[in-house]
């Protein structure tokens, strides 16, 4: 666009009726005006039409992720020690079946046979422990809720 050269083109007053009746006649204030009524019109029409959230629900949110994703990254080192030792516990189980003349090998053989004996039962007692915790913190939150909900805190 180029430097206008009426005076009122170079002032702010676009909003004034004067202006506006000065730029029906004047080819740098018409301009000027055609492209204030577009932007406006523009900005209107992309106007947000639904209610922002507050900065301090914002900054809640922010906080709450924070603290997420410090627990995600405190975590990483104990599962990276938990594959590890799985991997080192499955080298010496392989380690100890192929070398099964050896007594520690012998022992080994007999400790995993009486654990597959036993399957079954060591399955059926982790569901049962596993049923008797859902059972006992459903009742715990039944337990606490009326107080939730009478209590004007």
């Amino acid at each position: 666009m180029k430097e206008p050269i009426c005076e009122l083109a170079r002032e702010q007053l676009t909003q004034k009726e004067e202006w506006r009746r000065h730029a029906s006649g004047c080819p740098d204030c018409r301009e000027l005006l055609v492209v204030t009524e577009w932007v406006t019109a523009l900005a209107a029409s992309t106007a947000i039409t639904r209610e922002l959230p507050t900065a301090g629900y914002l900054f809640f949110k922010a906080r709450i992720q924070e603290k997420l994703s410090a627990a995600d990254r405190a975590v990483l080192p104990l599962q990276a020690m938990i594959v590890a030792a799985g991997i080192l516990l499955a080298a010496t189980i392989i380690a100890l079946l192929l070398g099964g003349e050896t007594r520690v090998g012998s022992i080994m053989i007999d400790a995993i046979r009486l654990l597959l004996l036993y399957a079954g039962m060591i399955v059926l007692g982790a569901l049962i422990v596993t049923a008797v915790c859902v059972v006992t913190g459903y009742l715990g939150n039944l337990i606490n809720t009326p107080h939730r909900r009478s209590g004007n805190n």
